[in-house]
């Protein structure tokens, strides 16, 4: 077993160059076609989307998550060796760009998975573009980061915030509890004071807090993703429309995901840019 394992070790250290190559444009060509709306071909190739959609993007993103994995093991075994300071700083300098440049890619392939999530949780179906899916992963330092996200809505699309408590709105119920839905928020067109009522007495969101929303969402999904009962992150559905989910059909959505993206993020988590490691990432 050392046998093979060294001597895949130095086929990868002579043919690093080409895998430096050849791995990252793998991985940005699948990243992109992963992000590509498909969408358009819907109506006038039904057959054609349906090809895509359920065979072809699935094996794209084993295609990007493979040539991750290999790409960090080729950049692991090249730089194992760093014989003095001066080399040490230079291959430093370089970790952080390939950092950054995996950091993306993986941004890459959670955007393109969340947007194929969003297509099986029929975003659209009951209102247009008042809809949003966020992945936050847990940081291990009581709080959120907000990795990724879709909306139709190009203003609900973008994340505003680096972070978020791990004890405070929706997401802290479903970290605490596994699972969280309500469908009960105020019309805050209707009664905006009630509606800052609600998250304060509910979810101790503070007025100035809520005040400062993008997205004044009536109904909010949210699942924690474990694995072997250690949570990792949370996925959170949202909608401004008030009747827009029914709570099973979300919850066995989601449920379904948890063994794919905890195995995801488990092994790829170190990679994740959080507030505390991006700007040693170059982000």
């Amino acid at each position: 077993m050392t046998y093979l394992y060294n001597k895949f070790n130095n086929w990868i250290q002579n043919q690093s160059i080409w895998l430096k190559i050849i791995l990252p444009l793998v991985m940005t060509v699948s990243g992109i076609f992963l992000n590509y709306d498909i969408s358009f071909i819907q109506n006038d190739h039904p057959h054609l989307f349906v090809f895509f959609h359920d065979y072809v993007l699935p094996q794209m993103l084993y295609v990007l998550i493979f040539s991750t994995i290999f790409y960090t093991y080729t950049l692991f075994v090249e730089n194992k060796n760093q014989p003095t300071i001066n080399e040490l700083k230079e291959k430093l300098s370089a970790a952080e760009d390939k950092n950054k440049f995996i950091s993306e890619r993986l941004k890459d392939l959670f955007d393109g998975y969340l947007y194929n999530l969003a297509f099986k949780l029929e975003f659209g179906k009951k209102g247009i573009n008042c809809e949003r899916i966020t992945l936050f992963i847990h940081d291990g330092n009581k709080s959120l980061t907000p990795f990724s996200r879709y909306s139709a809505n190009p203003k609900y699309g973008k994340i505003n915030r680096t972070s978020y408590p791990d004890h405070e709105g929706c997401i802290a119920k479903a970290w605490e509890n596994g699972w969280h839905f309500d469908a009960s928020f105020p019309c805050p067109k209707q009664d905006y004071k009630k509606y800052l009522d609600y998250n304060l007495n509910n979810y101790s969101i503070q007025k100035s807090t809520s005040k400062q929303l993008s997205m004044t969402s009536k109904v909010y999904a949210a699942h924690r993703i474990e694995m072997n009962g250690n949570p990792l992150a949370i996925i959170v559905v949202e909608s401004e429309t008030k009747d827009r989910f029914e709570e099973k059909f979300v919850k066995d959505t989601l449920k379904s995901q948890n063994e794919f993206l905890s195995q995801i993020i488990k092994e790829l988590y170190e990679y994740i840019p959080r507030p505390n490691t991006a700007s040693s990432r170059g982000l």
